[in-house]
């Protein structure tokens, strides 16, 4: 596991030093025996171990990239039509750019121009190498 940095352990000294002399203002609160500190430092360290544990009520897969109609790339027309037009020889998508064939294919449909052309550059490189949707 990770180590706490140390200016949090320096804020949580002035957290506990602050307290203390809290307690020490207030006269009726008699049962400040020295054994709150110990629990407030327990306290704290059991809530550091719980932030350094990955949240498992997240889904830590990757976020979806989607147009401006909330589609996902995956699953979108465009990228049935450039896998499509990949596999046509005479479709003539070969001789285009990534920038070119996200303007011919993807542009008018919301995507974003960076995250589309990463995926149309991962495209080509599959069809190069005969995986993905071009085994």
């Amino acid at each position: 596991m990770g180590r706490v940095p140390r200016h949090l352990h320096k804020d949580r000294l002035r957290q506990l030093r602050r307290g203390e002399e809290d307690d020490e203002d207030s006269s009726d609160d008699e049962s400040n025996d020295g054994g709150s500190i110990v629990a407030t430092i327990a306290d704290g360290q059991q809530r550091s171990a719980e932030c350094r544990q990955p949240n498992t009520n997240n889904n830590n897969s990757k976020k979806k990239h989607t147009n401006e109609e909330g589609e996902e790339w995956g699953e979108s027309q465009q990228k049935k039509d450039i896998i499509a037009a990949f596999q046509d020889e005479n479709s003539g998508i070969h001789a285009l750019s990534t920038t070119q064939i996200f303007e011919e294919y993807a542009a008018d449909h919301g995507w974003i121009k960076v995250n589309a052309t990463n995926n149309i550059r991962r495209l080509r490189k599959q069809y190069d190498s005969k995986e993905g949707p071009f085994l």
